[in-house]
């Protein structure tokens, strides 16, 4: 019961089971607090005795009764603490007790004296100390519930246990299991089990108790005179003229002058892990995870040391082997540190020491191991005056940490010694710290290697240089070898670490107990201090739910905590003092540094540090530190010259490593200078010449110009990797103040398949490039034609989508259809499967649980599938009309045999596309008035001897008519917007190009004089508008608001250019009428290629999310895909499909790995921004029927180029909803858009299809055209794979750059949703 103990019982360290607060029985109370008692006193008794000789003998009456006591409960004690059993468990409870009424008792009678006026300081100084009795001042009932309460912390806290993740039937305790995992395991997801679990069994369940335990200290702390327990605590540390407010600011100074060498270790601790044993687990410039550290509670971290020591091969500073091969034993260990105070001239140890003491861990019964060393006060026999009893109770082991332990230990034994003629009162160190340090002074010269080496326990060796931990360390500093700056840094990790740790427990207990910290911010208080002073975090979510401060032993034992603080800093203030005086330390001579010294046998230091144990208590704290050190203050100055060499050198090695310095802030800054300076420079030089690499090539298609262009993207995807793993993803950016910093590295975050092993991506490359190949180079012969040669073949494109597009030979379509997907797609079935198992781990390498997760997230939106569905659910009557409509002229062509007269779905071969993905061929059929004719002004451009350049020129002024940007340089000599005639192969693919360096902007496009090309033009400079009104952005942010966006820009601008009032107002069409007729035309005709196209989108990426989950099999894909093409399209295939069919890859993208919901957004965007762009420009008035939607024409409307403007300089610096909130007042996907220009088809579709009683929707049917098991094995149809250097590298870096590039624009490829198959995606 630590609230009740008499004595001071000591340990090696603040560890766990230090089971007692000497604190609670030895209250020394400031000149305020004297007033306070001695008012509270006379109040209760107005006749106090001044006499001071009665008072001298009452004192010397009283002594040798509060020794019996004490002892008696000293006694109780150690009899449970060697033989743990319940009936001395409960006996000691019963001697707390006891010693509560005696403390109450004898404190009645101390009271009854008036001392203030006493002439003898050391009467008086007894009698200011025997007025406090801490808990003892509490009424019978408090008291009462104030040891079971500390009973039942201390219990819960003693038996907790956590039992095996995967083993749940073994538990295990603290100790040694539970500090052994933590002291030695490097398995970052065991420790933080252990860490949670531990604190879920020792501190949540205290945390009821703990505030009802505040509130009875705080009752005592009342009754003796005090504001509260801390303040309490507090006057230990006190004396006259110097406040609890002066002592609290001189423990903050104490640890802002140690704090910049905590920092550097930290530091250089942070880096070894994050790049080493924990590499991926903990950031770089983030805060520590707390469990991580070595120790349960990261107080210290000297059991990291052989993960983090510069030097790991140099000689280690370890006594334990050449221990064990002397065949040590516990009792040569004791005798060993006994001589060593001998020979400083200090006592033996008694012969009741070597009797009672217990030195080593008995094997008939439980004990408390945890080392200590306990006073009896007298002893043996009931002599009070014969004073021989101390012990030392300690489960030894031959170590060296042991070996260092026991002469710690025994060092509080001579503290006993020298004051044991002191009144009991005296009995005890100049200050809480005092006893500490005086064992961790003895420890500090008995761990040294000179001490070890003179005992023999470590050989002699010559300085020779082994390889270093890591590279870019510094040289070492003068003087100063391998071995002894791996010692130093050993001794910091156990010293250094601590001293935070040490502040912060009563730093939280005294705000707790100044009800500064209440039940609502319990935990939260207590991890602000632990990142405020050690710079940790916990590895888990914590909350008010949780009790961490419980998980330390001292918090439920009600042990102050601040005199270890105190300790590690005074006791450097000793050891320097000792090894002057032993001349092994001369801060003049580099020879002689503190850091070796080690004074055994020094007599004159024995007698400086004798001098200052003797006088125990009797004199305030200052008088014994100046007697032995000269001076009366604490002093951090010995700690950090002990250090200094170490210091100097972390300092060199953090700078030479550009490390960010500790944790305020949470490197922020160093984090914004990193982005602002290096990466953007960086990252922009390199897309640059990336992009000018990749131009070249598009535009000469030569082999020497595909290696520049695969070597720079090389370059650009390495550098990416390399930012990621080193810097961007070592912060912990979500805690950043600016926002835009914090959004940088959030969308960076996520690396893609370059997060993958390098085997693994150079596997999923190869399975792409076969997938690719596969599909570029299929052919199949004509129709009617089974065997044909090589030259004879039809390829996809112009050849068989011309067939697709144009037949009207139901057979013919069939064959077509069918026959491309048995040689394009079915053969990539098993390279699919591969696909899908390497994506997978691409996405868990990035932290996410497949790859669907990885494809949705740049889109911000939880429910962003949810999304996509309530969109077609609004769109779907539209659309199910379309169909109807369509399939009733179908039937017209191909007849009731093949085109039922029922709800049936189409067969998808007849649409007039490969995928049925736009009807758009079928126009000519679908035209609602063939007479209104269709706005077409190919012959008018011809007719007026357009040429590319105008065409340019033209649709730069449609937005400079809106107030935006010129975009000269996308149509200038450097850009390519002919096909060249000099004999050079191009990529004709019309594409926007941007080469970050934020002034050249290009299009590349072989353009023809027709319409379709004068809207493509426009839709290639939306792209170009976008770069340039973005550019002066981080390159991060230089890219759409989502993945949609930019395609949507370009289709926003078609809408209008697209409408015969635009074309009218530029000279295209002669004198334009309006016409119900030839909007219909125009509607309809715009249908086949917007509305149409919706399901399809969402059907290619709804069944990749599904395979990506593991919904289904390689043996159920083809099912599913005809389940959801029917489902959504109304579609099914015109032949029987099997189980090793594989249709999907019959689409580019499928095998290319290009995510396709970018096509659905920038479908219902393009729509949504027309809308609010309409609106505004006051072309769009919903209750005027002259201003439908579909025929706004924003040109020349500067209101409306001005919300364009913001929408696209904001680029990604926004999450898109609050991109489009700003700009449209919309922050969510809306598909009324869609239904508002269409309003006047969907009224005549309806009409149309009453009038022929046509029904609207299909029933499932695809079962029919669907049959498990396997067609044929795959092989005949299989075309030769064989992949050129130039092409498989440059499929790496689109698949590489496909994703971690994905914030990145340097090219813009018009992805057409008909026949234009988009191949090109690097960097894009």
């Amino acid at each position: 019961m630590s609230g009740f103990s008499t004595t001071s019982f000591f340990v090696c360290s603040p560890k766990e089971e230090v089971v007692m607060d000497w604190t609670a029985s030895l209250r020394r109370p400031s000149f305020l607090l004297l007033v306070t008692i001695l008012v509270i006193a006379t109040a209760a008794n107005a006749e106090l005795n001044t006499n001071e000789d009665e008072a001298t003998l009452f004192l010397e009456q009283l002594d040798p009764t509060y020794l019996r006591e004490a002892n008696a409960q000293m006694t109780t004690r150690w009899q449970y603490m060697t033989d743990i059993t319940d009936e001395h468990a409960q006996a000691q409870v019963d001697a707390n007790v006891k010693y509560l009424a005696f403390q109450k008792e004898a404190w009645n009678n101390v009271t009854k004296f008036d001392y203030s006026g006493f002439n003898d300081v050391t009467v008086k100084r007894e009698f200011q100390y025997l007025n406090i009795i801490g808990p003892g001042a509490l009424e019978e009932e408090d008291a009462r519930r104030y040891t079971e309460l500390s009973e039942e912390m201390e219990t819960i806290y003693s038996e907790a246990k956590v039992c095996k993740k995967d083993d749940p039937a073994v538990c295990m305790p603290l100790e040694p299991d539970l500090t052994v995992i933590m002291a030695t395991s490097t398995d970052y997801n065991e420790l933080e089990y252990v860490w949670t679990k531990w604190r879920e069994a020792a501190g949540k369940p205290i945390r009821k108790q703990y505030l009802e335990f505040v509130a009875l200290n705080n009752k005592a702390a009342n009754l003796n005179g005090y504001d509260d327990m801390g303040s309490l605590w507090n006057e230990y540390y006190l004396y006259e003229d110097f406040t609890e407010d002066e002592f609290k600011a001189e423990i903050e100074a104490l640890w802002q002058t140690v704090k910049p060498l905590y920092v550097h270790l930290y530091t250089y601790v942070r880096r070894i892990l994050s790049t080493t044993i924990y590499q991926g687990q903990v950031d770089r410039y983030g805060r520590l995870p707390a469990h991580v550290l070595g120790n349960m509670w990261a107080q210290s971290w000297g059991n990291i040391a052989k993960h983090v020591i510069p030097y790991p091969d140099a000689p280690s500073v370890d006594a334990t082997p050449e221990m064990n091969n002397q065949g040590y034993t516990a009792k040569k260990m004791f005798e060993l540190s006994e001589k060593f105070f001998y020979d400083l001239g200090f006592d033996n140890m008694t012969s009741t020491f070597w009797e009672k003491s217990m030195i080593e861990k008995p094997s008939d019964r439980e004990v408390v191991c945890h080392a200590s060393a306990e006073e009896f006060f007298f002893g043996p026999g009931t002599d009070t005056n014969f004073r021989e009893d101390w012990r030392i109770k300690m489960c030894t082991t031959v170590t060296q940490e042991d070996f260092v332990t026991v002469h710690h230990e025994m060092g509080h034994i001579q503290y006993f010694m020298n004051y044991r003629n002191q009144h009991w009162v005296f009995r005890n160190g100049a200050n809480p710290g005092f006893h500490e340090a005086i064992g961790d002074t003895i420890a500090l010269a008995v761990s040294t290697p000179a001490h070890l080496k003179k005992l023999g326990l470590l050989k002699e060796t010559t300085p020779a240089k082994t390889k270093p931990r890591i590279d870019n360390l510094p040289e070492l500093p003068p003087g100063v070898s391998e071995q002894d700056l791996n010692y130093l840094l050993s001794q910091a990790l156990e010293k250094i670490a601590f001293i935070p740790f040490g502040y912060l427990m009563d730093k939280w207990r005294w705000s707790v107990f100044d009800g500064s910290t209440t039940d609502s911010n319990l935990n939260a208080e207590w991890w602000r201090l632990r990142e405020e002073l050690q710079g940790l975090k916990p590895p888990v979510f914590r909350n008010e739910s949780d009790f961490d401060p419980g998980a330390k032993y001292h918090i439920p034992a009600n042990v102050e905590y601040i005199r270890y603080f105190v300790s590690y800093i005074v006791q450097f203030q000793f050891y320097e003092s000792l090894c002057k005086e032993a001349g092994q330390y001369d801060p003049n001579n580099p020879e002689l540094p503190l850091y070796k010294c080690d004074f055994d046998g020094s007599k004159p230091a024995g007698a400086k540090l004798k001098a200052m144990l003797e006088p125990g208590f009797s004199k305030p704290w200052p008088e014994a530190l100046q007697a032995l050190t000269g001076n009366a203050m604490m002093d951090a100055t010995s700690l950090i010259t002990y250090f200094e060499p170490l210091q100097k050198w972390l300092e060199e090695a953090n700078s030479k490593s550009g490390e960010c310095l500790g944790w305020e802030g949470y490197c922020e800054s160093f984090a914004a200078e990193y982005m602002a300076g290096e990466y953007e420079d960086k990252t922009s030089y390199l897309y640059n010449q990336a992009t000018i690499a990749e131009w070249n090539y598009q535009t000469n298609l030569t082999e020497a110009n595909g290696v520049n262009s695969t070597e720079w993207s090389v370059k650009v995807a390495n550098y990416r990797k390399e930012s990621w793993e080193q810097y961007i993803t070592q912060f912990e950016y979500e805690l950043f103040v600016d926002d835009s910093l914090a959004r940088q590295f959030e969308l960076l975050q996520t690396l893609g398949v370059a997060a993958l092993p390098e085997e693994d991506l150079t596997n999923r490359t190869n399975v792409i490039n076969n997938m690719n190949n596969q599909y570029s180079s299929a052919k199949i012969c004509p129709y009617q034609q089974p065997s044909c040669s090589d030259e004879e073949k039809l390829a996809l494109e112009p050849d068989i989508e011309e067939i697709l597009a144009t037949s009207t030979d139901y057979d013919e379509l069939d064959y077509v259809w069918s026959e491309w997907r048995k040689v394009a797609s079915r053969p990539m079935l098993h390279d699919y499967e591969q696909y899908v198992e390497l994506s997978n781990e691409a996405a868990q390498a990035n932290g996410k649980t497949d790859m669907s997760v990885l494809w949705k997230e740049p889109y911000e939106t939880e429910d962003f599938q949810q999304q996509l569905e309530n969109i077609l659910a609004e769109t779907k009557p539209l659309f199910e009309k379309l169909h109807a409509f369509t399939r009733m002229k179908l039937r017209e062509r191909y007849g009731e045999e093949k085109i039922p007269k029922n709800k049936s779905p189409i067969p998808a071969s007849v649409l007039g596309n490969m995928w049925a993905q736009t009807w758009e061929s079928l126009y000519g059929l679908l035209e609602p008035y063939p007479k209104a004719g269709t706005v077409d002004v190919t012959e008018e451009m011809q007719n007026q001897k357009w040429n590319a350049t105008y065409m340019f020129t033209t649709a730069e002024e449609f937005y400079t008519s809106l107030g935006l940007l010129a975009m000269p340089t996308c149509y200038g000599p450097n850009s390519m917007i002919e096909k060249p005639t000099d004999g050079r192969e191009v990529v004709c693919h019309a594409s926007a190009w941007d080469f970050s360096d934020g002034k050249d902007f290009r299009i590349k496009m072989c353009t023809g004089i027709d319409m379709g090309d004068l809207i493509t033009v426009h839709h290639e400079q939306g792209h170009i508008q976008y770069d340039q009104q973005y550019k002066d952005l981080p390159v991060t942010f230089r890219d759409g608001a989502n993945p949609g966006f930019h395609e949507a820009i370009g289709d926003v601008m078609a809408l209008s250019v697209a409408t015969p009032k635009h074309l009218s107002k530029i000279g295209l069409i002669k004198n334009y009428t309006v016409s119900p007729e030839s909007d219909l035309n125009f509607l309809m005709k715009t249908a086949l290629e917007k509305i149409t196209f919706l399901p399809f989108a969402y059907v290619m990426d709804n069944w990749r999310w599904d395979v990506f989950q593991g919904k289904y099999n390689s043996s159920n894909w083809m099912d599913r895909w005809m389940y959801l093409s029917e489902y959504y399209q109304g579609i099914v295939p015109p032949s029987i499909r099997y189980q090793d069919d594989f249709d999907p890859g019959a689409k580019y993208h499928i095998a290319a790995d290009v995510e396709y919901s970018r096509y659905f957004v920038a479908n219902v965007l393009q729509f949504q921004i027309h809308k609010a762009l309409c609106l505004e420009a006051k072309e769009f008035d919903p209750k005027d029927p002259e201003k439908p939607l579909y025929r706004c024409d924003i040109y020349q409307n500067k209101d409306a180029g001005k919300i364009m403007e913001t929408l696209l300089k904001a680029g990604l610096s926004k999450p898109w909803r609050e991109t489009l909130n700003e700009t449209i007042g919309a922050s969510e996907l809306d598909p009324s858009a869609i239904l508002d220009y269409f309003a006047p088809l969907d009224k005549y579709l309806g009409d149309e299809l009453t009038k022929a009683k046509e029904l609207i929707g299909w029933n499932s049917t695809y079962k029919n055209f669907y049959r498990d098991g396997e067609r044929y094995p795959v092989g005949d149809n299989t075309v030769p794979i064989i992949v050129g250097s130039i092409l498989g590298a440059l499929v790496v870096i689109v698949i590489v750059a496909y994703f971690i590039g994905r914030s990145r624009n340097n090219k813009r490829h018009k992805e057409l949703h008909g026949h234009d198959n988009p191949t090109a995606v690097a960097l894009g």
